[in-house]
Protein backbone atom coordinates (compact mmCIF):
# COMPACT_ATOMS: atom_id res chain seq x y z
CA UNK A 1 0.00 0.00 0.00
CA UNK A 2 1.32 3.43 -0.91
CA UNK A 3 1.88 5.52 2.20
CA UNK A 4 -0.11 8.74 1.92
CA UNK A 5 2.92 10.95 2.55
CA UNK A 6 4.66 9.44 -0.47
CA UNK A 7 1.75 9.99 -2.85
CA UNK A 8 3.04 13.40 -3.92
CA UNK A 9 6.48 11.90 -4.57
CA UNK A 10 4.96 9.13 -6.71
CA UNK A 11 2.92 11.66 -8.67
CA UNK A 12 6.02 13.70 -9.45
CA UNK A 13 7.95 10.58 -10.46
CA UNK A 14 5.18 9.38 -12.76
CA UNK A 15 5.52 12.52 -14.85
CA UNK A 16 9.33 12.66 -14.74
CA UNK A 17 10.54 9.07 -14.87
CA UNK A 18 9.97 6.02 -17.08
CA UNK A 19 9.79 3.55 -14.22
CA UNK A 20 8.86 3.72 -10.55
CA UNK A 21 9.07 1.22 -7.74
CA UNK A 22 6.01 0.60 -5.59
CA UNK A 23 6.41 -1.89 -2.74
CA UNK A 24 9.38 -3.53 -4.50
CA UNK A 25 7.42 -3.92 -7.75
CA UNK A 26 8.70 -2.00 -10.77
CA UNK A 27 6.01 -0.24 -12.80
CA UNK A 28 6.81 0.91 -16.33
CA UNK A 29 5.60 4.45 -16.98
CA UNK A 30 4.93 5.55 -20.54
CA UNK A 31 2.83 8.29 -22.13
CA UNK A 32 -0.19 5.98 -22.39
CA UNK A 33 -0.01 5.31 -18.64
CA UNK A 34 0.23 9.06 -17.95
CA UNK A 35 -2.68 9.82 -20.28
CA UNK A 36 -4.81 7.15 -18.61
CA UNK A 37 -3.95 8.56 -15.21
CA UNK A 38 -4.84 12.13 -16.22
CA UNK A 39 -8.09 11.01 -17.88
CA UNK A 40 -9.12 9.03 -14.82
CA UNK A 41 -8.28 12.01 -12.62
CA UNK A 42 -10.41 14.39 -14.67
CA UNK A 43 -13.36 11.99 -14.78
CA UNK A 44 -13.10 11.29 -11.05
CA UNK A 45 -12.92 15.01 -10.24
CA UNK A 46 -15.97 15.81 -12.39
CA UNK A 47 -17.89 12.94 -10.86
CA UNK A 48 -17.12 14.02 -7.33
CA UNK A 49 -17.87 17.66 -8.02
CA UNK A 50 -21.24 17.06 -9.63
CA UNK A 51 -22.62 13.97 -7.92
CA UNK A 52 -21.64 13.87 -4.28
CA UNK A 53 -19.23 14.92 -1.62
CA UNK A 54 -19.17 16.30 1.87
CA UNK A 55 -20.26 19.68 0.48
CA UNK A 56 -23.29 20.43 -1.61
CA UNK A 57 -22.55 20.07 -5.32
CA UNK A 58 -22.26 23.40 -7.11
CA UNK A 59 -24.84 22.23 -9.65
CA UNK A 60 -27.43 21.86 -6.88
CA UNK A 61 -27.08 25.38 -5.54
CA UNK A 62 -29.84 27.93 -6.05
CA UNK A 63 -27.09 30.30 -7.22
CA UNK A 64 -25.91 28.00 -10.01
CA UNK A 65 -26.20 29.39 -13.49
CA UNK A 66 -25.67 27.76 -16.86
CA UNK A 67 -21.97 28.64 -16.83
CA UNK A 68 -21.41 25.85 -14.31
CA UNK A 69 -23.25 23.37 -16.51
CA UNK A 70 -21.40 24.63 -19.59
CA UNK A 71 -18.07 23.94 -17.93
CA UNK A 72 -19.06 20.40 -17.00
CA UNK A 73 -20.62 19.73 -20.41
CA UNK A 74 -17.47 20.93 -22.17
CA UNK A 75 -15.27 18.73 -19.98
CA UNK A 76 -17.45 15.72 -20.69
CA UNK A 77 -17.21 16.40 -24.45
CA UNK A 78 -13.42 16.69 -24.16
CA UNK A 79 -13.15 13.43 -22.21
CA UNK A 80 -15.48 11.70 -24.68
CA UNK A 81 -13.24 12.78 -27.55
CA UNK A 82 -10.11 11.64 -25.74
CA UNK A 83 -11.58 8.25 -24.84
CA UNK A 84 -12.87 7.74 -28.38
CA UNK A 85 -9.44 8.58 -29.81
CA UNK A 86 -7.89 5.97 -27.54
CA UNK A 87 -10.50 3.38 -28.52
CA UNK A 88 -10.10 4.09 -32.22
CA UNK A 89 -6.32 3.95 -32.03
CA UNK A 90 -6.44 0.50 -30.43
CA UNK A 91 -9.48 -0.82 -32.31
CA UNK A 92 -7.88 -2.10 -35.47
CA UNK A 93 -4.69 -2.32 -37.46
CA UNK A 94 -6.63 -1.44 -40.62
CA UNK A 95 -6.02 2.23 -41.43
CA UNK A 96 -9.16 2.48 -43.61
CA UNK A 97 -11.37 1.36 -40.72
CA UNK A 98 -9.63 3.81 -38.41
CA UNK A 99 -10.14 6.60 -40.96
CA UNK A 100 -13.87 5.83 -41.00
CA UNK A 101 -14.01 5.92 -37.20
CA UNK A 102 -12.06 9.18 -37.07
CA UNK A 103 -14.47 10.73 -39.58
CA UNK A 104 -17.46 9.60 -37.51
CA UNK A 105 -15.85 11.03 -34.38
CA UNK A 106 -15.18 14.33 -36.15
CA UNK A 107 -18.82 14.54 -37.25
CA UNK A 108 -20.09 13.66 -33.76
CA UNK A 109 -17.73 16.25 -32.24
CA UNK A 110 -18.96 18.96 -34.61
CA UNK A 111 -22.58 18.13 -33.71
CA UNK A 112 -21.76 18.11 -29.98
CA UNK A 113 -20.07 21.52 -30.26
CA UNK A 114 -23.02 22.96 -32.21
CA UNK A 115 -25.34 21.66 -29.48
CA UNK A 116 -22.98 23.05 -26.83
CA UNK A 117 -23.07 26.54 -28.37
CA UNK A 118 -26.83 26.30 -28.87
CA UNK A 119 -27.39 25.43 -25.21
CA UNK A 120 -24.76 27.65 -23.56
CA UNK A 121 -23.82 30.30 -26.12
CA UNK A 122 -25.21 33.18 -24.07
CA UNK A 123 -23.21 32.08 -21.03
CA UNK A 124 -19.82 31.61 -22.65
CA UNK A 125 -17.17 34.24 -22.09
Amino acid sequence: MIIEEKLEDYTKKIFKENEIEINTAKVKIDNEFRLNLMTAGIIYTLRNETLHGSLMAATKSSKTDLRRYASNYYCFIAIYILLMLLLIEHSSDNDEIKKTYYTELLNATKKNMIDFHSLFGNYLE
